[in-house]
Parts: C-alpha cells; sequence; structure tokens
C-alpha cells in the first residue's frame, strides 16, 4: 500500500494509505465553462473507497476545485455514483467497470455484461441501492383527509 496525499481546495492534504484503482476523465458531454474534469479511485487500505475530483472552470479566470470523498463499502460507491450529479453527460460508472478489474468488491457489484461490454450496468441487488423506502410521515401532508375506499 502507498501513503496518498490528496489536496482540498489548496487547504489541508488529505493523506490515507491505499492503492490507485482506475482513473476516469470524461470525454463528452462536460458543461459549458468546464475545461478539464477527472475522478481517481482508490482502495483504502483500512478498507472502502476514497473517491477524488478535479475539476477546472472559468468564472471568469480558471479556477480548479478538488474534492475527496470517502464510502465505506463498493456499493456505497456505486450508489453515489449511479445517482450524483457529476458535472458531465457520460456516466461515471465506468471508473467502476475500470477499478473492477482489480478490485473483487466492486466486480461483485457489476452484471456480467458490464465487465464483458462495458455497458453502465450493475446487478439487480446494487441498483436497488437506488431506491428508498418512503414513510408514511413524508406522504402525510396536513389538512387533506385520507382517501376512502
Amino acid at each position: 500500500m502507498d501513503r496518498i496525499s490528496l489536496s482540498r481546495n489548496g487547504k489541508r492534504p488529505f493523506e490515507f494509505y491505499g492503492r490507485h484503482l482506475a482513473e476516469y476523465a470524461p470525454v463528452k458531454g462536460l458543461p459549458l465553462g468546464v475545461f478539464s474534469w477527472k475522478l481517481d479511485l482508490y482502495a483504502a487500505e483500512q478498507g472502502g473507497y476514497v473517491l477524488a475530483s478535479a475539476l477546472e472552470i472559468a468564472v471568469p479566470a480558471r479556477l480548479s476545485l478538488a474534492s475527496a470523498k470517502t464510502f465505506d463499502s463498493a456499493q456505497d460507491l456505486v450508489k453515489y455514483l449511479w445517482e450524483g450529479d457529476h458535472h458531465c453527460v457520460e456516466p461515471p460508472m465506468k471508473l467502476v467497470q475500470m477499478a473492477a478489474h482489480d478490485d473483487r468488491d466492486l466486480r461483485m457489484m457489476l452484471s456480467p455484461a458490464c465487465l464483458e461490454n462495458g455497458l453502465p450496468a450493475v446487478r439487480p441487488e446494487a441498483s436497488m441501492a437506488r431506491r428508498r423506502e418512503v414513510s408514511e410521515d413524508e406522504l402525510f401532508i396536513p389538512g387533506l383527509e385520507p382517501a376512502m375506499a
């Protein structure tokens, strides 16, 4: 395992022990004003994953933004990449596809078609992470009577 140091917007670095799994830079779909965008995925020595994002934008001068986010499990990482807003049209699930060749936990999250054909598809149990149960409290709207059957 290597000692990895990531900068967070020029502030105090985020350091951990781990190994680099994959790098992903979208080839299409970047919004207007974005010069470059890159994701790096690391496997942390103590378990879990670190996703580092670097985005360079013009507002009106060039500004570089960097962030690092940690995930406890492969399922949490896949859920975040599947649902998140990642500054581009092209889905960053390709990052997981590349990393899955070296990481067993990520490989288990992907469908065989995803690994063989490069399709951004996950196993049904992984995509279930996207769905959230809605409680009765969230459905309750004050002042409305329940519908009578």
